[in-house]
């Protein structure tokens, strides 16, 4: 009997910090906050009130932090308790210079600017990677589908040096997603017990431009 299994790898070696809490009660409300803002924010226009509570939001994700004047502004981190606000285009916010005003959300709608709400991540533990990859061992199944991996040469390497047999669908220091797009963190890759010789049909089924890249085989 061949035995296949998939797994989604995402979070192996670094998870959201809403995920990470010890009490859920903790970062439940932060994730509905996530949530609720990146609803809001796609939406066509932005009213007075779609305003104020993207502002609460940004607020409760540890985006925006109250001063000591009261007032609502952004805070400056490199490590944020819950979630970046990503602008890569546009104008979404300006911060009056008095101090004593709230941070303003000057875009109109969602054509204003391009950006959007991120959890911010922190590294696993080495006991849930391990617990992780007990799981995966345990199955042994023949062929193992993995998306979503992080850190791809990593596991590349630890499956080749038990003897697997991998394909990697991408550039396996550049990274290619799914979707055919450049990445420098995931790639779908398969390993298998037993050669995967054709491994064409796998290209042109997860990658859009199959000429371009071609399977890595070890």
């Amino acid at each position: 009997m061949l035995k296949i299994a998939s797994y989604n790898v995402e979070n192996l070696f670094a998870r959201p910090k809403v995920f990470n809490t010890l009490d859920w009660s903790a970062g439940k409300p932060a994730l509905d906050a996530y949530n609720e803002v990146n609803t809001l924010i796609q939406k066509a226009n932005y009213t007075s009130a779609d305003k104020d509570r993207i502002r609460i939001l940004l607020k409760g994700l540890d985006i925006y932090s109250v001063n000591a004047q009261g007032a609502i502004r952004r805070k400056r981190s490199q490590s944020p308790r819950w979630a970046w606000l990503r602008k890569n285009r546009g104008k979404f916010d300006r911060q009056p210079n008095d101090n004593t005003k709230n941070v303003e959300i000057i875009a109109t709608g969602r054509d204003d600017w391009i950006g959007w709400v991120e959890l911010a991540k922190e590294p696993t533990n080495e006991k849930t990677t391990r617990l992780t990859a007990r799981v995966i061992q345990d199955v042994d199944a023949d062929i193992i589908g993995i998306v979503e991996a992080e850190e791809v040469r990593r596991i590349v390497d630890g499956l080749v040096a038990q003897g697997q047999h991998v394909v990697v669908l991408g550039d396996l220091n550049e990274g290619i997603k799914s979707d055919g797009n450049p990445s420098p963190n995931f790639d779908p890759l398969f390993n298998s017990t037993s050669p995967l010789i054709d491994c064409y049909s796998l290209e042109q089924k997860f990658l859009m431009s199959p000429d371009t890249v071609r399977p890595n085989i070890l």
